[in-house]
């Protein structure tokens, strides 16, 4: 990501935040970047989109959506991660049907 694109997603991120989610126009992304043209603006947007790093909502031409990096939990301890889990959500709130670490044969096929 280009030192311009960072910016212009710092701006789409702190306008989303200071007007309820609504996003700016592509004239107030361009603006802010010091852009002369509302295309260069819509250039940098297009390469965000190409990124992966915002999408267009369905809808209305300034529904941007920015799209938050998701981690990779495939490595994360179970235990790990149930303790994570159990400090960020209300209490009770993690629940499992059955515990896959110590599960025998017959409760995973649905014989128990």
């Amino acid at each position: 990501m280009t030192r311009r694109e960072a910016k212009a997603l710092s701006f789409i991120r702190d306008y989303q935040r200071a007007h309820h989610g609504a996003s700016p126009s592509l004239t107030e992304i361009a603006t802010d970047l010091g852009l002369k043209s509302r295309s260069n603006a819509h250039t940098v947007v297009d390469h965000l989109i190409a990124e992966g790093r915002l999408r267009r909502s369905a809808g209305s031409h300034r529904a941007l959506v920015i799209v938050e990096a998701q981690p990779d939990l495939t490595d994360v301890a179970t235990d790990a991660l149930i303790a994570e889990l159990d400090k960020r959500l209300p209490f009770g709130s993690v629940q499992f049907a059955f515990d896959p670490v110590h599960a025998n044969r017959a409760t995973i096929e649905g014989r128990a």
